[in-house]
């Protein structure tokens, strides 16, 4: 059984239909919710705060203005092997 069927944030005596939809988000839209993202399904308040509205809005390509770049011990020790070289 899904998070949902297991949820104590939905009483099964008021529930007296099943939900049937052709995707996910139908579904959530069909109980009132948000959709919960798979980046936020952990077990924890993410039905309560899709029951509230209030479900944080993730990063997205278009949100990442530029390129992260990082270097790691190991680009450093290559680096200085090459100035030695030259």
């Amino acid at each position: 059984m899904g998070m949902l069927g297991r949820s104590s944030h939905f009483d099964s005596e008021k529930i007296s239909e099943c939900v049937a939809a052709a995707t996910e988000e139908a579904i959530y839209k069909a109980l009132g919710m948000q959709t919960v993202p798979p980046e936020l399904r952990e077990g924890r308040d993410e039905i309560a705060r899709a029951l509230a509205g209030t479900l944080p809005k993730l990063v997205t390509d278009s949100d990442i203005a530029r390129v992260l770049h990082a270097h790691t011990a190991t680009d450093e020790l290559e680096d200085k092997k090459l100035n030695v070289i030259d």
